[in-house]
């Protein structure tokens, strides 16, 4: 990526107004961003949680968002939980906290039918992997790696692997350099590039520790830890980003968080994978400094939605958009019924009346063709 070039952000004026949120977790499934939970401001500034699973389909020009409606044993409204899919049609839950502490719990959400199902785990592993908040997790080979975190009393540097086959969860015996404790950090697996690896960036034990966000790498096949020396331009230590990866390109990105002074950030960088390279985008009308968001990226895009800006949450939803599409179709039709929507469309009298024997030639399209 050429960060020499200056792109542009755009906020999008979705269908729906959805609560303003932080601290709740979306994850990218069936091209359509499913958000889950979060929390709001309640009655004299206190915390209200949230547990309607909202989706927001960005193929819709302009972007909309509705509430599935879901059935079955559904979490209890919670945020800082972690959520990930198998790429599919499921999405997994676990962690979190609510108004009276933490909130714990292993659940899923079939997106087809559109059920909730809740793992019920007793043994004493599985309640010290899910009794956090503020942890990542990542789904790898019909397993899922849980990494950090929060119990309200200390930070966790533990690995948990969740076995499907199994239905249990263990703790890794991992070894190497290792992260320190952190929560509020973030994870990913480059499927495309490095299936077997598992990369976690950033976080802190509430406040960043060091100066610049630091990477590290867990050898999925070995268990190794190892920190990445990264070249480029490093961001800043965070806590509480978002970040998206773009598989074709093998570019990680970062949007905003909160530094070691407790201040929020609205800066974007990108991580070249296999060079491990950091760079700054340049961009024009960022969205405010922010904190606990959620980020994707879809369609050449990134998508931000939600977060704090440390005094209040909000709800707007923004796109970065890197590479020039054709519109589809569906788009422009949507953006000319949103043009038409409020005028009312007088039909002009015929000039001629056309007998029934009469053959009528389709007009050709006489418009631009699009670059």
């Amino acid at each position: 990526m050429n960060s020499s070039n200056q792109y542009e952000w755009e906020l999008f004026n979705s269908n729906e107004r959805v609560s303003p949120r932080s601290g709740h977790t979306s994850v990218l499934l069936t091209d359509k961003l499913f958000v889950y939970g979060g929390s709001m401001d309640g009655v004299g500034r206190k915390e209200q949680m949230l547990s309607k699973v909202m989706v927001f389909d960005a193929r819709v020009f302009g972007g909309k968002w509705c509430f599935m409606r879901t059935s079955g044993e559904a979490p209890e409204p919670r945020s800082a939980h972690c959520m990930c899919s198998d790429n599919q049609d499921t999405i997994f839950l676990v962690g979190g906290k609510h108004e009276n502490g933490l909130a714990g719990g292993m659940f899923c959400l079939n997106v087809r039918s559109r059920r909730w199902s809740r793992f019920h785990l007793t043994d004493p592993i599985s309640e010290r992997a899910l009794g956090l908040y503020g942890q990542s997790m990542c789904y790898y080979e019909n397993s899922l790696i849980l990494f950090g975190g929060c119990n309200d009393i200390q930070y966790s540097s533990e690995s948990f692997l969740f076995d499907f086959k199994t239905l249990r969860w263990t703790l890794l015996e991992t070894w190497g350099e290792k992260p320190s404790a952190r929560y509020k950090h973030e994870a990913f697996i480059p499927k495309e590039f490095d299936p077997n690896s598992l990369f976690v960036i950033g976080g802190g034990d509430h406040l960043p520790k060091g100066t610049y966000l630091d990477v590290y790498c867990l050898e999925l096949c070995s268990l190794k830890w190892e920190k990445m020396h990264c070249n480029g331009y490093a961001p800043i230590g965070r806590v509480a980003f978002s970040s998206c990866y773009d598989s074709l390109q093998n570019l990680y990105f970062i949007f905003g968080g909160f530094d070691s002074q407790n201040e929020r950030l609205n800066d974007l960088y990108c991580l070249e994978l296999p060079s491990m390279s950091w760079k700054p985008i340049l961009v024009k009308d960022s969205p405010s400094k922010r904190a606990f968001h959620s980020m994707c990226f879809f369609n050449n895009s990134i998508f931000v939605f939600g977060g704090s800006d440390g005094d209040k949450r909000v709800c707007d939803d923004w796109k970065l958009n890197f590479r020039r599409q054709i519109p589809t179709l569906v788009s422009l039709a949507a953006q000319k019924l949103k043009e038409v929507k409020d005028i009312r469309i007088i039909c002009p009298k015929p000039r001629a009346s056309v007998s029934s024997g009469t053959k009528l030639s389709p007009k050709k399209w006489t418009g631009s063709k699009q670059t």
